[in-house]
């Protein structure tokens, strides 16, 4: 039973900006300002210099996500040429790179802690 509550905690903690390790404390103490570590196990979020770099991976993952569609429905459903869709698309992603730019950490710091787990 303890696993199985250990492994629920573990799932939503990108979607509700908790640790991955205990699911106790957030991630983010503001919207851009990431605490240091833990304050429930100790669990070090930013591990070296340059370890968000794969966060730009997810981030970029995330933006194809989040534009894709508006260009689909942009071009096929409203018949805007390229350019506006184009247009259209580069707004959508300046106004959600806060919330691109915090989930894409929350989402690295998950990926490593379980690929840490099975080393």
């Amino acid at each position: 039973m303890e696993n199985a509550l250990k492994q629920n905690h573990q799932e939503g903690s990108v979607f509700r900006n908790r640790c991955p390790k205990c699911g106790e404390t957030p991630i983010f103490k503001g919207f851009y300002s990431m605490n240091a570590k833990c304050s429930a196990c100790g669990n070090v979020y930013e591990k070296e210099s340059g370890y968000f770099m794969g966060a730009m991976m997810a981030a970029y993952f995330l933006g194809i996500v989040a534009i894709v569609p508006t260009l689909v429905l942009c071009i096929f459903a409203l018949q805007l040429e390229l350019p506006t869709a184009l247009i259209i698309a580069g707004l959508q992603l300046v106004v959600f790179q806060p919330i691109l730019f915090r989930y894409s950490r929350i989402i690295w710091i998950n990926i490593e802690h379980k690929l840490s787990q099975k080393a």
